[in-house]
């Protein structure tokens, strides 16, 4: 028996989905980008010439939804690290383009780097908890023309996971295709096996932005699945109101399966919920918000309505440090995620509202899912779980513990076993002057050291460097130990 969380009813469901089709309807949504038009307008649906806006046909949008597979398969390098979305199984997710780490040495903040992006996807590849990566970090010691490319090329090279990557600008997507092709020899094995997928976030409210659009078609016209994510901001890019807020991001991401299915009918995509709320003392965005949680539990539902693969803002927080506040923002809207049955809760590693990268954090964040995963999963009911023989066998006043089938059900998980929280005694604790940070800190130590990934193909890793110096002549740095400019 699997615990799970709802909150929306049938009636609400339809009214958010009819709602949203209105607002394509009667709203429309802009776009701006010259290859979207011209599919979108050739299929039927009608751009006002003085806004730019496209006032989406309903009957159309809801033929295009029919086309959206029900699973998408995001592939590892490792076959053995695929991750099938829509199965019913929860996978997790990295935090994605934070720009400052806590550096390892100091503690202070500072500006991201090279190093701390193969840092973060080396120990993303080591931590079993953690089924995808998105580059953690932008890398500012590399230059912006390339920066896409060498992210993704480095998530490649330090982990067999599958990559998910956004992208800003058409000129790189032939880059990132070419990327594909040195990787699998032959880019028709993508649509088999797709080894890397594109985060595309559309512009709250009711916008997709142009660049970004026309490197997605091209992206999508060579089979890489779409995650389209929202990230309006409740009370600023979005009503206050949370049920404004839901059918705004369920009309962005409609708008979005309107022209994907027309560039690829049948093209895998994964509703993304970036939304939250700004917090009206501060005016900033909040990752810890409780209403983060509404969102995942309603979203997740609307997701499942379309039929389509739900990936969550989970293990988030808008704590500057790890510590209480960290632990408790990422427990409670890790749940609401996990429990609301999304297929890809992410989050992992990041601090303050997605900015800071805390490798410590990943450690602390691969216990939470840990935890979370033992919740989710629930318990089984049945004769053998029931041991009303072994009860029995017992009797009053005896106990278990020497009992073989204790060990048997301890051995598959039915006792959650931590391995970076203190469970002994408080004089041991005392004692032995225990700081979980501090123990996550060494482990991560241990395992940068110790782990190995799986390694690419020399030829690959060759042709890799070669693409991206053939993109910037200038740059010069050796992937594998991540020093730039030498």
């Amino acid at each position: 028996m699997k615990p799970t969380l709802s909150l929306l009813d049938r009636e609400a469901i339809q009214q958010i989905h009819q709602s949203a089709l209105e607002l394509l309807q009667n709203v429309g949504v802009k776009i701006g980008s010259e290859p979207a038009e011209v599919l979108l307008r050739d299929a039927g649906h009608r751009i006002d010439a003085g806004t730019g806006a496209v006032h989406f046909s309903p009957d159309l949008v809801e033929q295009a939804v029919a086309k959206l597979p029900p699973r998408v398969l995001l592939a590892g390098r490792d076959v053995q690290r695929d991750a099938l979305l829509g199965t019913g199984k929860v996978h997790t997710c990295l935090d994605g383009q934070g720009t400052f780490a806590l550096d390892a040495e100091s503690g202070k903040r500072r500006p991201s780097t090279l190093a701390d992006l193969v840092a973060a996807t080396r120990l993303s590849d080591a931590l079993d908890s953690v089924d995808l990566c998105w580059p953690a970090v932008v890398p500012g010691d590399v230059p912006q023309s390339v920066r896409t490319l060498v992210e993704s090329a480095v998530g490649f090279l330090h982990t067999s996971r599958h990559i998910q990557h956004e992208i800003k600008d058409p000129e790189e997507a032939p880059y990132l295709l070419e990327m594909l092709d040195i990787l699998l020899g032959d880019r028709r094995r993508h649509a088999e096996r797709p080894i890397f997928s594109v985060v595309c976030c559309p512009v709250s409210p009711l916008q997709h932005e142009a660049e970004m659009t026309t490197a997605c078609i091209e992206l999508a016209r060579n089979d890489v699945p779409i995650c389209l994510m929202p990230m309006p901001l409740a009370g600023a890019t979005a009503p206050v109101t949370l049920a404004g807020t839901l059918a705004m991001i369920h009309a962005e991401f409609l708008s979005g399966v309107a022209l994907y299915q027309l560039v690829r009918p049948g093209l895998p995509m994964i509703l993304g919920i970036g939304a939250t709320i700004l917090d009206m003392r501060t005016g900033l965005y909040s990752a810890g918000a409780p209403e983060l949680s509404l969102l995942n539990m309603a979203m997740t539902q609307m997701g499942k309505h379309l039929g389509v693969p739900v990936m969550a803002q989970g293990i988030v927080s808008d704590a500057k440090t790890p510590g209480t506040q960290a632990a408790f923002e990422k427990a409670v809207n890790g749940l609401s995620a996990f429990l609301a049955g999304s297929d890809v809760v992410n989050g992992l590693g990041l601090l303050d509202s997605h900015q800071l990268l805390a490798l410590e954090q990943m450690v602390i964040d691969d216990e939470i899912v840990r935890l979370l995963r033992r919740v989710e999963r629930g318990f089984d009911v049945d004769a053998d779980h029931l041991m009303l023989d072994l009860i029995a066998d017992v009797g009053i006043g005896g106990h278990f513990l020497g009992k073989r089938r204790t060990l048997e059900h301890l051995k598959k998980g039915e006792h959650f076993q931590p391995q970076l929280s203190f469970r002994g005694s408080y004089q041991a604790w005392q004692e032995s002057g225990y700081d979980e940070v501090a123990a996550a800190r060494e482990r991560v130590g241990r395992l940068l050291k110790e782990h190995e990934v799986l390694p690419l193909a020399a030829e690959a890793e060759k042709g890799l460097r070669e693409l991206i110096l053939r993109a910037d002549p200038a740059l010069r740095f050796d992937l594998r130990t991540a020093r730039a400019g030498g």
